[in-house]
């Protein structure tokens, strides 16, 4: 939804659930589902780059791809590129 018509109150929506999104992030990290995790972060991605929040986006990033367990064949390639 971040790339069409309305970008702005999809930007205001993330921005007010950033807190609870940077929970779940945490939460799957701690749980070890990597697979979840990288799913997540890649989603986050393109808002953490329209906000100018790279510094999250690679905090997220890497504690996304330390998580040891099954990922979807391509994920972490992807996640890493």
């Amino acid at each position: 939804m971040l790339r069409r018509t309305g970008q702005c109150q999809w930007l205001e929506t993330l921005d007010a659930e950033s807190a609870n999104l940077r929970a779940a992030l945490d939460t799957l990290v701690r749980q070890g589902a990597a697979d979840e995790a990288l799913r997540l972060v890649t989603s986050l991605s393109w808002y953490w780059f329209l906000r100018g929040r790279l510094g999250e986006a690679l905090r997220s990033l890497r504690a996304a791809l330390a998580v040891p367990g099954e990922v979807a064949p391509g994920r972490r390639a992807a996640a890493r590129t």
